[in-house]
């Protein structure tokens, strides 16, 4: 199957009534958020390439008892990006 379909179609599912804010990491999951487009409204979703602008968004988004899904290839090593965020709202 094409990937960047794939991942399109994934963001076609993603509930905006689940999901308040949707932070996206790596380059298929662009067409991700493509998807999801039409269903949030502006200035909920965001995209990165680089982990530190990631986590840098997310200590914004991220507030005490909110509630975050991280979800990513094994190989995309986010356990760096949860253990940044873990250390910054530990603060």
């Amino acid at each position: 199957p094409n990937e960047k379909k794939l991942h399109y179609e994934m963001g076609r599912r993603i509930d905006p009534a689940i999901f308040q804010d949707v932070i996206f990491y790596g380059p298929l999951s662009k067409y991700m958020m493509e998807g999801a487009a039409s269903l949030f409204p502006p200035g909920h979703l965001f995209w990165f390439d680089q982990k530190n602008d990631l986590v840098d968004r997310a200590k914004y988004l991220i507030e005490p008892a909110t509630l975050v899904l991280v979800k990513a290839s094994r190989s995309m090593r986010l356990e760096e990006i949860v253990e940044s965020i873990q250390v910054r709202n530990a603060r």
